[in-house]
C-alpha cells in the first residue's frame, strides 16, 4: 500500500505540473501578439533597413481606426431573424459559417451546417470565401477571429459572424492579429459594459483602434508570429500526448497493484485474485445474516 501511494503521488504531481502548461502557452501566444502588434517583434528588421524608432510608435507606424482600412462593403453581418432559420438547414449544400466555427485565430471544422442551393440564392449577398476575415460578435473571455480557409463548398456567414475584407495594403493575417490582441479585447469590452449579452455590432467594430505599418513589415510580422506559434503548437501537441499517457497511467498502476506486480511479492503471500475471492465468499454469509434479521 505504501508503494502504491508513493507512485500515485508522483503521478498526481506530474498532472499538476502539466495543468500549468495550457496557461503558460496562452500567455506566451498573447505576449507574442503584443510584441508583434506594437512593433517590438520587428525592431531588428527596421534597424537593418535604417528605419528609426519614434517616441510612442516606430517610424512608419500609425494608430488608425479599423474603418480606415475597410472599403465600401468591406464589413457585413450574416442574415438576421427569419431570413435564416434552423429549419432551413440541410445535410449538404452551401455551408453556413456559425459562431461555433470561429475560434481565437483558428477556424473550427468540427461542426458543419448547410443550406440548400435554392435557399442560398436568397442569401447570396452574405457569401464568404477563403481568406475572408470572420469575426465573432460575442466577446466573452477573448476575441474570436480568424481567416476563413478555402472550403469544399460555397459558404455564407450566419448572423453575428462579421465578414471583413480590408484594402489591398493590409495583410489580412496581420489584421487578424491586431483584432485579437489584449488591447483590442479591452477596448471592445468597454463598448459592451453593462450589456446583458456581451455582443458588439459592426459600427462599434469599425471604431476599433489598430496599429498600421507598411505592408512589407506586416508580412514580416506574420512570418515571425507564425514561427513562434508553430513552436507553441508543437509544445501543445506534446502536452496533449503526455496528459493522455498520464491519465491512462493511474488505471495501469492500480491494475498492476491489484495483480501484485507493483512490488516484489513474497512467494508465501496469497495472490490478489485469491484474496478477492475469499473476501467475496465471506461477504455472502454476512449479507445473508443481515437479510434474516
Amino acid at each position: 500500500m505504501a508503494k502504491l501511494e508513493e507512485v500515485l503521488a508522483k503521478v498526481d504531481a506530474s498532472l499538476k505540473r502539466l495543468a500549468k502548461i495550457p496557461v503558460i502557452l496562452k500567455r506566451f501566444r498573447q505576449a507574442v501578439l503584443t510584441a508583434a502588434c506594437s512593433g517590438r517583434l520587428t525592431a531588428d528588421w527596421r534597424e537593418e533597413r535604417g528605419i528609426g524608432e519614434g517616441e510612442e510608435l516606430p517610424e512608419g507606424w500609425n494608430w488608425i481606426l479599423l474603418d480606415d482600412v475597410l472599403p465600401k462593403g468591406g464589413i457585413f453581418d450574416g442574415p438576421f431573424g427569419s431570413n435564416l432559420k434552423s429549419s432551413d438547414y440541410t445535410d449538404t449544400g452551401v455551408q453556413v459559417i456559425r459562431l461555433e466555427n470561429v475560434g481565437h485565430l483558428r477556424f473550427n471544422f468540427e461542426k458543419e451546417t448547410f443550406v440548400s442551393l435554392q435557399k442560398y440564392e436568397t442569401l447570396r449577398r452574405h457569401t464568404v470565401g477563403g481568406n475572408d476575415i470572420i469575426f465573432a460578435s460575442f466577446i466573452s473571455e477573448e476575441v474570436r477571429a480568424c481567416l476563413l480557409p478555402k472550403l469544399a463548398t460555397k459558404s455564407i456567414a450566419k448572423a453575428d459572424c462579421f465578414c471583413l475584407r480590408p484594402n489591398n495594403n493590409i495583410d489580412r493575417q496581420y489584421l487578424v492579429y491586431q483584432l485579437v490582441t489584449q488591447e483590442s479585447y479591452n477596448h471592445l469590452v468597454e463598448q459592451i459594459h453593462g450589456v446583458t449579452r456581451p455582443r458588439i455590432n459592426t459600427t462599434q467594430l469599425r471604431k476599433l483602434p489598430v496599429r498600421f505599418c507598411s505592408l512589407p513589415e506586416q508580412q514580416e510580422i506574420v512570418r515571425r508570429v507564425e514561427s513562434f506559434f508553430s513552436l507553441s503548437d508543437q509544445l501543445e501537441t506534446r502536452y496533449i500526448k503526455a496528459k493522455t499517457h498520464i491519465d491512462k497511467l493511474t488505471q495501469s498502476i492500480l491494475s498492476k497493484a491489484f495483480r501484485g506486480e507493483l512490488v516484489p511479492q513474497d512467494p508465501n503471500d496469497e495472490p490478489a485474485s485469491v484474496l478477492l475471492e475469499r473476501i467475496r465468499s465471506q461477504e455472502k454469509p454476512i449479507a445473508s445474516v443481515r437479510r434474516n434479521k
